[in-house]
Parts: C-alpha cells; structure tokens; sequence
C-alpha cells in the first residue's frame, strides 16, 4: 500500500477515529433491547460504515488488512500495539531461535529491542510487547534491488507489508557486500534505499524503529559506504564488534573475535572520521556471545598458525575458523580448566587444547564475562546509544541451575537501558574535563556544607580500614582519632557524612585485576569509572589495594601498575585537587615476591599504606612483631619513600593457629601442604576466648606482642597484638617521624552498646596518636638514617628479611 503525504495519513487516522467513536455510541445507545439478529445486523452495518468512510477518506488507495486488526493473538490487544517510547538508549539483541523455550528466559528487564533473524512469530511479539521490547526483523537486500529505482519501490512496499501482517515495529538492514571506494553509483544507491525506506515507514508506521548494520570500523572489508548519510537516515548503526579476524595482513594466526584496543579504534573513528556528522547516540556497539574455534596447522608456544584463506584482498582470513556457541566453550573450559588463558593484549580469553582421538590441536578465541564488561563499559563512558548481543541465543536456554546461573552471569553486566537518551552535542571524547561528569545529585546529608571535600593533605593520618557496612559501628568509632575512613567493598554515603561532620575523609577501595593494568585503554575506562564514583558520592579519595605477586624482572607488570598510579592522579586532581590516594603496600620494599616500583607508587600517590602484619603465614609467629614494623619502615626509608609517604597499618586482628601439638609454649602447626592451618581472628573474639583461660596470657619479649594457648577439642594458640603492643608501635611510627599509623580494621571490636564494649573501644582507641589536626612539620619528616634503625632487626630477625 502507498500514502504519499504524512499529513493525508494523519487526515486518515483522525477519519477512523472519528467513525469508530461514532459507530461505539450508536452500539452502546441502541442494543441494550435488542434481540441477538438485531445485534449482529446492527454489528455488520457499522462495519461497512466503518469500511466505507475511512477508505472514502484515504489520500491514496491502501489496502488496510481488517482481518489482521481484529485477529490479534495476542491475549491482551494493546500488546499488538507498537512499541512507541523512541530515543531511548538501547539493549539490541539478536535473535535466530524460533523457539518459545528460548524467549520465556530472556532477562527483558534489560532487552529494548529484538532483532530476529529468519523467522516471524507472533508469540515473540505478544511477550516482547508485555515488556516494552520492541521487536523488529533482519531485512536482506542485494545489489540489484537497490540500483533499480522501482525494484527499491517494490521492496519497501514488500517489508511494508511484512512489518504490518505481523505486528512489527521495524527493520535492520543487514547488507554486508563488498563496495569500493570509486563505486560511487552502488554507494548512494544504497544510501537511497535506507532513506526512502526510512520516509515510507515514518509515514505509515511513526514510531517504526529503522537500524543499519555495519562493519566494526568504516570501511572495513571493502565496504566503503555513506556512514554519515546511513546514520542520517535510520535511527542509529550497529557497529558488529566481532570477526575483527576477516583481514590479516601478517603473520595467519588465529586471533581474538573482539579485541579491546580495536574495538575501541573503530569507535573512535565512527565518531572522528566524518568530522563529527555522526553523534554518539547514533552508535549501537554489538558484541559477540559467541567464539570461533580454528584449527592449527602450527603451534609455537600460544600462536596457532592455521590455514590462509584470502578475503577481500587481504593474503589471510578467520574463514577456517567455525563459529561456537558461548555455552559450547564454557562446556569446554569446565571439562580442561588448565587450558584457559587469558590475552592481555586483546583483553579477551582463548582455549587451546588437543583432540586426542585426531590429534588435531584447536585454538578457541571468544569473549566472556570479564572480556564483555570491558565493552560495555567503553559503552558506558563514551555515551554510545547502547550495547547489541549477535546473538542472545548462544548461552545456556535449559531449566536448570546451570543454565540460570549462566543467564545471570551474561545478562547481569548489561548496562540499564530503559532510559531516555538525550543526545550530547559533542562527541569527542574528553574524559578528563569537568563536561565529562555529570553534575552531582543532591546531598544526602542533613548539611549540605557536609557533602565539600576535606582540603587538609598535610595532616598526619590515623588511615582506618572499616569492611561492616554498619552504622551502629561507625557511631561507636572514635572520631577524635580518625582522620580517613576508608569503605572496604561497600559504598555509603551516610558513613561519608559522619566522617566529613567530624572533619575526617572517606574513601573507597580500589581492587582491580591484571587485565586492566596491564592495558592502557582499559585503565583509562577503569579510572573513569572510579572518577565517576568518588565524584558522584562526594568522596575524598580511593585506596589501592594490588596485591599481585611481582619478580623483579616483571617490569611489564611493575611499571603497567606505576603508569595506573600516575593516570589516576593527574585524572583526579584536574577534577578534585584535595583527592587523597594512598596505595597499600607489603611490609618490606625489598621483597621480591611484590618487587613493585615502591618510587613511583610514591611520587603518584599521597601516601603508601604499609601493611605490617602477616608476617608468621608460613609458620607460627607474631602476627606483627615490634622489629618487624621497625624494619618495615626502615626498608621504604631506604628505598628513597620521604617519611611524609609512609603510614604504618597495624593489625586489629589476631592470627588462630590449628596445633598438632606444644612443645612448652610452641605450637607445633598442623598443616595443609605446606603451609600451617591458620585463620584471622577478631581482636574482640580474641578476648572473649582468652577470659576462659586467662593463666595462659603470654608475652613474646622478642617480638613485643602477646600470644596465649588453649584446647578446645584441638589445641590451638592465637598470635595478636592487644593495647600494650600496639601503643609501642604508635610510639614507633611517632619516633621515625612517619605520616601516620592506621589499622586493619576498625570493626574488630565489639560496638554494642554495652559498658564492657566501651571499655574495649577506650583501651584500642586511646592509644592511637592524637595528631588529628596536627600538621607533620619538618624534622617529623626527615629521613632516618639506616643505621638507626636497622641493627637490631638483621640480627635478631633474619627470617623478616628473606625474599
């Protein structure tokens, strides 16, 4: 059918309603008396009034599909309705399973958009439509089509008809052939097939939703399309972010499906290549759920050389590789685990493995959780109109735990998308400029003067670590002492202006993993991510908390992470000047076990957090000896670390130890390998046992700290420090002039509301330095010489100083 002017087709609708109103009144006044003939021959002149008026009215003749409006199978009609909401950001997945048992365990929470893909059926409407998801078909066309002016006329007609019989809200093009660059006359046929589809659909359908596949960089593949007029002319491109393999000029290896670094080149060139003519809400990034399995001719350490297979002009191809189903792989990685790997340089994961029955070794490139959240962010923080699935039918579809847990673990990390959308001005990419973030919600404390940042970064630190997200703990803590809470693994903001009514920081942990240091790309997302967060909750700062083991000929690894440092600091400051960093470290800067660039962690940051405890894990000891804490500090002072960038942290905790038996008052550990059986202890759990034996309290004079034995079925012995030893070490920290003291962590007491409980609190909390608004002045922060501090610890404690 064809109308030829928005305006006629808007004259139509308002004729139709008109008359159907008309012919409602006429039923509802004159068959209440009426005998069931006199209803059904009422019924069947109102059709044809209905049918004779609204044709009568038409700009242009159209057939108009009667059967099609009152036959809708959906159980409630609105659900035949079009979806209407346009401009929202969006989840767009594909789909080629024509199978209820598929769509029923779809997360529609999160879907805004179905793409199927050789199939029609109306049940996949009826349920998409219940949940606001529109659902719209994979449209092909050829070449010929679009350079034939009247074939392209037939056509639109075609999947005009096609969107109207089954109750369709659009279509994706979906062409992919090869277009040189001097084929103009192909190009802008194209282009004019996707602009004249685009006006005949808005004229019949308004809120039709037109989107244009393409490849995952302009001009990729050969296909040098109009993408500014292609993005003009529909409401937005799906970039396939996947087979980047489909052109390999060096070495014919098999490769990552969706690698990170060109992902986000392509992204970037969409948006930069066209002098900006395409916005940001104008780009759907489609990622793959799937993987492609290669067979290796040759193997040499992890490369996999496979056959060559020409495309497009390029000597090399992934066309060997055969596609695999995500549920597939995982099938795989739990039957060889050992096989897993993990390429830092794609930020995606590959399985390599042998068939033993073929002898054929296979390499298997695709992209899971961890590999998927890295796009979705690049989603996220470039503003793109949203994420696309190709496809969403490849995870586990089974009524089982197995395959709920595998639908969780892949629909979880989609960002939100049913939101409006509001297009951005520019598209380029800034992320450090105050435009970036978004201006901060409301303050959610009772003053607003509450929610300004502590300005103080000369201070001395008592650096509290708070994990219960508790806040009958936190009114319990001695705010006289404190000066930064940091939040560990929790996010609240009401903690954030308890600290700030008591002039103290709050702060949030930062853990991250190898992938992300190690990739340039994925810092800079991680890091505004983290930027967005402090600046979101009115924070004061993050804390590192990298505990990756590092040789000393790790230097990839070491200055990755000195690089993250640097990159966090400058994003930050430009931002919030008064942003603290600390950075926690291992209790000896010379350990080769986590041989980090102690220096640079330094420069970039306020303060490295020594973490002097843990000291005894591979055998029964003080959990933080005296001299253990001493030569802590002393190896970063020799290390060139100023004492203003050193805090000492203490334990707040004990460490419980399983003995096979005691030799006087030493534990003979029982083991589990090679290691003692042993587990943390809470300072408060550690009094409340040592009351039922208080005869065995012991005092280590070597370390300075207490320990004490007892039988409980087991024999065990508990290895702590209580006031007395730590007041030493405070004393300590003050006598080397360090930034400050601080403690993991501050929940291992008792905050009930009791007088015992008090009395508990005031014997850890007092001793804590008073520095709180005391600033370091300069001989607190001169460096110590080694031979004051150093001595004692060689002699008495070798074990301290081993690798």
């Amino acid at each position: 059918m064809g109308i030829d002017s928005y305006q006629g087709y808007q004259n139509w609708c308002l004729v139709q309603t008109t008359t159907l109103r008309t012919v409602r009144i006429f039923l509802q006044r004159y068959t209440a008396h009426c005998e069931t003939m006199e209803i059904l021959q009422i019924f069947v002149f109102s059709l044809c009034l209905f049918w004779s008026i609204s044709v009568y009215a038409m700009p242009d003749p159209v057939t108009l599909d009667l059967d099609g409006l009152i036959n809708c199978s959906c159980s409630n009609p609105k659900w035949c309705e079009p979806i209407t909401e346009k401009g929202r950001k969006e989840q767009y997945a594909f789909s080629v399973k024509n199978d209820e048992k598929y769509w029923q365990f779809y997360d529609w929470s999160k879907l805004t958009t179905i793409v199927t893909a050789g199939y029609f059926n109306m049940s996949l409407v009826c349920l998409a439509h219940s949940h606001n998801t529109r659902v719209i078909y994979m449209a092909q066309v050829d070449e010929r089509t679009f350079l034939d002016p009247g074939l392209r006329k037939k056509w639109i007609k075609d999947q005009l008809n096609t969107v109207r019989e089954n109750y369709l809200d659009g279509l994706n093009f979906d062409y992919e052939g090869a277009i040189a660059k001097n084929q103009t006359i192909l190009k802008d046929a194209y282009t004019a097939l996707v602009k004249e589809t685009r006006e005949k659909f808005l004229q019949v359908f308004p809120h039709s939703l037109i989107a244009v596949d393409v490849g995952w960089r302009p001009n990729v593949d050969e296909r040098y399309y109009d993408y500014p007029a292609l993005a003009k002319y529909s409401d937005f491109l799906v970039l396939m972010a996947y087979d980047e393999q489909s052109q390999i000029y060096g070495e014919c290896l098999a490769g990552p499906n969706c690698p990170f670094d060109p992902t986000l080149t392509g992204v970037k060139e969409f948006l930069t290549a066209f002098n900006g003519q395409i916005r940001t809400d104008k780009l759907v990034l489609a990622v793959p759920w799937f993987g492609i399995s290669y067979k290796c001719l040759k193997i040499d350490h992890d490369k996999c050389y496979i056959e060559k297979v020409p495309f497009r002009g390029a000597p090399c191809s992934d066309s060997p590789g055969q596609p695999l189903d995500y549920k597939d792989i995982h099938k795989l990685r739990i039957q060889m685990p050992d096989k897993y790997k993990w390429n830092y340089t794609s930020a995606t994961p590959f399985i390599m493995y042998k068939n033993h029955t073929t002898n054929i070794t296979y390499q298997v490139h695709y992209d899971n959780v961890d590999s998927l959240e890295y796009k979705y962010s690049l989603v996220t923080t470039m503003n793109l109109r949203g994420v696309g699935i190709f496809h969403i039918d490849m995870i586990d579809y089974t009524d089982t735990p197995e395959g709920a847990k595998m639908r969780r673990k892949m629909f979880s990390p989609l960002p939100p998308t049913k939101n409006t959308f509001v297009p951005q001005d520019s598209d380029e990419i800034q992320p450090w400029q105050t435009g970036f973030l978004e201006p901060r919600p409301t303050c959610p404390c009772s003053d607003s003067k509450l929610c300004e940042p502590i300005t103080d970064q000369t201070r001395k630190e008592v650096f509290a670590f708070s994990m219960h997200n508790d806040e009958t703990h936190w009114h319990f803590f001695d705010w006289s002492k404190i000066t930064t809470v940091v939040m560990f693994n929790y996010l609240n903001p009401r903690l954030m202006c308890l600290a700030h009514s008591h002039g103290a920081r709050a702060v949030i942990l930062a853990k991250l993993n190898k992938k992300i240091i190690f990739n340039k790309n994925l810092r800079s997302k991680w890091v505004q991510q983290m930027l967005k967060t402090v600046w979101s909750n009115n924070l004061d700062g993050i804390n590192f908390d990298v505990e990756y083991a590092c040789s000393p000929n790790q230097r990839h690894f070491r200055n990755s992470y000195t690089a993250l440092l640097k990159e966090t600091s400058e994003a930050f400051r430009k931002i919030m000047p008064h942003t603290q960093i600390s950075v926690d470290v291992i209790f000896e800067a010379t350990s080769h076990y986590r041989a980090y660039d102690y220096q640079g962690l330094a420069k970039y940051s306020d303060f490295l957090f020594i973490m002097a405890y843990d000291e005894s894990v591979h055998k029964v000891g003080p959990n933080s000896g005296y001299h253990a804490a001493k030569w802590a500090i002393t190896s970063y002072l020799r290390d060139n670390i100023p004492a203003s960038k050193i805090v000492l942290g203490i334990p707040w905790y004990g460490d419980l130890y399983v003995c096979s038996s005691l030799n006087g008052d030493h534990c003979i550990p029982a083991k589990r390998g090679e290691r003692p059986i042993i587990r943390q202890v809470c300072y408060c759990g550690i009094l409340n046992t040592l009351q039922s034996v208080p005869d065995h309290y012991r005092w280590n004079s070597s370390s300075w700290t207490p320990y004490f034995s007892y039988k409980d079925g087991k024999l065990y012995q508990i290895q702590y420090d209580n006031p007395q030893s730590l007041s030493l070490k405070y004393n300590l920290a003050s006598d080397m002039g360090i930034r400050g003291v601080g403690m993991w962590h501050i929940d291992c007491l008792d905050y009930s509301d009791s007088a015992e409980a008090q009395k508990i609190r005031n014997s850890m909390f007092d001793p804590l330095p008073s520095w709180k608004m005391r600033k370091p002045d300069v001989k607190d922060l001169k460096y110590v010489p080694e031979a004051d501090h150093s001595t004692d610890v060689k002699d008495e404690f070798p074990d301290f100083l081993s690798p």
